[in-house]
């Protein structure tokens, strides 16, 4: 098998292996293929110096690294082009090891690796040429109806693969879908309200048993908050929302 690398020096990249003696050898040579066309410093010592010596680039992305991140992050070639702003062709030739990997596209990906997948939603709907209809996660709503300062209300809904679901203050349970309108920034949101039996609605009705009313508004995807009007079974009301948290990752 190989040894172990021994790089000291790389100048344009100021990379230093820190922990290293001096030794007897100085010599340059520049990387071919996958190893880069750049030239490094290496001190090695003589001892260990024979034909079977190789090394490695420090802190540059080879083409089997980037590979296995695209699998990582489930992105095809075309995806991860449209995704950086390259060609599919670009893509493959730093696959292929026939190009070098730039360093800001190592940065790019190194970043995907920090953070959540959830938070990068949205990156990869647009790389698959398609957007996402709304910010998944928790937001808190607030409601109202008339002009009677008592009839208002609280509660969260969840915004997740297109559906919604969620319970406020006074146990009426939501469960809905949201879409696209023909609006590409407007999302249509259609919802059933359950309530308990003998629980009081904001348009002060009330019965003895469960009953529901349908719910229909339309919210601006752009926004983490805003004031809407509802349209309901039973009439009118204002709502206003707030986005509260994304879904949390899986353990």
């Amino acid at each position: 098998p190989p040894r172990e690398p021994i790089i000291a020096y790389w100048p344009e990249r100021g990379a230093v292996v820190p922990g290293l003696r001096f030794f007897d050898i100085v010599f340059t040579f520049s990387f071919s293929n996958e190893q880069s066309a750049s030239s490094c410093c290496v001190l090695t010592d003589s001892n260990i110096l024979d034909k079977n010596f190789y090394s490695y680039r420090i802190n540059i992305m080879f083409s089997r690294d980037l590979k296995n991140k695209l699998v990582d992050f489930e992105l095809s070639q075309v995806e991860f082009a449209r995704l950086i702003g390259v060609t599919p062709r670009t893509v493959n030739m730093w696959l292929q090891g026939d190009r070098e990997i730039p360093g800001p596209i190592e940065a790019y990906v190194r970043l995907f690796e920090l953070v959540p997948i959830s938070a990068l939603a949205d990156e990869i709907a647009r790389a698959r040429g398609k957007e996402l209809v709304m910010k998944e996660g928790m937001y808190q709503i607030q409601f109202h109806a008339g002009n009677d300062p008592n009839n208002w209300g609280i509660g969260s809904l969840i915004f997740e693969g297109g559906r919604i679901y969620g319970a406020d203050a006074g146990s009426a349970k939501y469960d809905g879908v949201y879409t696209t309108s023909s609006n590409p920034e407007i999302v249509d949101v259609v919802m059933k309200v359950t309530f308990p039996s003998n629980g009081m609605s904001i348009f002060g009705i009330v019965h003895p048993y469960e009953w529901s009313i349908g719910v229909r508004t339309q919210l601006d995807r752009r926004k983490d908050s805003g004031t809407v009007t509802v349209q309901t079974d039973v009439g009118p009301a204002d709502a206003s929302y707030l986005f509260v948290r994304s879904i949390p990752e899986a353990s």
